[in-house]
């Protein structure tokens, strides 16, 4: 988690803290995950993805979703933001993780056997409204990096 934002386990829950704002939430450890998850599932089903897997993960890492979208397969980093007090979605794809997703995208087509099909990274933004814990908003950026940038 960021330096200014700290996660504490509470009776099985999970507490969000942050020294300058105090308690942000508390809930079930995977609960917010999940709600996030389900909403760019359905977000990209509404847009002609076809899920094919989901937290598929390697020693480099995770990939949120991995998707089929016009015969693409589609890496796609899904980022839960509710401000921009710690900088925008976009900003948090750190060059490190970008490259963490590729080499574990390159893990997921090698087991397959498809290492030559077509593929790309996709980006997710979700604008979450902690109210009403679903999205006011999303962006979606198909291509959002590429194989060595």
């Amino acid at each position: 988690m960021h330096g200014c934002l700290r996660a504490e386990p509470h009776d099985n829950k999970i507490r969000l803290v942050s020294p300058a704002l105090g308690l942000i939430a508390v809930g079930n450890r995977r609960s917010l995950g999940d709600r996030g998850e389900r909403a760019a599932i359905g977000i990209l089903e509404r847009e002609g993805y076809r899920v094919l897997e989901t937290n598929y993960s390697s020693r480099y890492g995770e990939i949120d979703i991995v998707a089929d979208e016009g015969g693409w397969i589609c890496f796609v980093e899904v980022r839960l933001r509710s401000s921009d007090r710690f900088g925008s979605a976009l900003e948090s794809l750190t060059r490190r993780k970008r490259d963490h997703l590729r080499k574990t995208a390159q893990i997921f087509l090698a087991r397959r056997g498809q290492l030559e099909r077509d593929h790309r990274f996709d980006f997710l933004a979700l604008d979450w409204d902690r109210q009403s814990q679903t999205p006011r908003s999303h962006v979606l950026l198909k291509y959002a990096f590429g194989a060595d940038d």
